[in-house]
């Protein structure tokens, strides 16, 4: 899953009908694993509620993210609504 930091939050972004949408919507506690590439004893673990759903934004937020992982912009389909989503980090735990 693509995510950025806006210096508090963990921000992820998905689509409106998408089951991730519908998940935390109805249950807006959520938990992220992080595993190293070259490493896979060596993870991350973030837990925490999302404390904001909007659609404002959420456009130029997926874009930026595609140019974080792909180097261009996000080629949103006709009639696709975004979501971003803050998740504030209540729980972190790093095993190194």
């Amino acid at each position: 899953m693509w995510f950025n930091t806006d210096g508090e939050h963990i921000m992820v972004n998905t689509a409106e009908g998408r089951l991730k949408a519908e998940n935390m919507q109805a249950r807006p506690y959520v938990a992220i694993t992080l595993v190293d590439p070259k490493d896979p004893y060596r993870y991350m673990a973030i837990r925490g509620p999302v404390v904001e759903t909007t659609h404002d934004g959420a456009e130029a937020h997926i874009h930026a993210l595609s140019h974080k992982y792909r180097g261009k912009d996000w080629d949103i389909p006709a009639g696709q609504v975004r979501l971003m989503c803050k998740i504030d980090p209540e729980h972190v735990f790093a095993d190194s």
